[in-house]
């Protein structure tokens, strides 16, 4: 979500996730958002796309299971 993003604006995501007829420990454990100055173009700044790089790495390992 962008702070300045016309296209995927924060307030309604948040808002539709606080909605959501789930259990807290459900939204907890399943649901993940993040903010970015630059909205969904964080190829258009490069502080942004550095830290969307370091959040999708961290969001794909936590998805996959433990190398055992």
């Amino acid at each position: 979500m962008g702070y300045y993003d016309f296209a995927c604006p924060f307030y309604p995501v948040e808002w539709t996730i606080a909605h959501l007829k789930v259990s807290p420990e459900v939204r907890a454990h399943n649901i993940e958002t993040g903010h970015c100055e630059s909205g969904h173009m964080v190829y258009i700044d490069a502080k942004a796309a550095t830290q969307y790089h370091k959040e999708l790495v961290k969001f794909v390992n936590d998805a996959l299971p433990p190398n055992n």
